[in-house]
């Protein structure tokens, strides 16, 4: 895994434990719900977009590692002889 990748999930993954924290606290004072509620799907739907890009970029990472390591050339395939 690249550092600079590294990094950026760090402070991305800190960044959304901060923001459950807070709607923790929200919560537990039993003002803006609805807020909390907004934030908790925001929370998850952003980590969901991230990983799953992440994942398909991979994905994409090794589709073309295969591609350059196949052989571009094909042998043609001999003759029989009697036919």
């Amino acid at each position: 895994m690249d550092v600079f990748t590294l990094k950026t999930w760090l402070i991305f993954y800190l960044i959304s434990f901060v923001t459950l924290l807070w709607v923790v606290f929200l919560t537990s004072t039993g003002v803006m719900l609805g807020i909390s509620l907004l934030l908790v799907s925001m929370v998850v739907g952003a980590n969901f977009t991230v990983v799953f890009n992440d994942i398909r970029r991979h994905h994409r990472r090794i589709d073309i590692m295969r591609s350059l390591h196949q052989d571009p050339v094909q042998e043609p395939v001999p003759a029989r002889a009697g036919k």
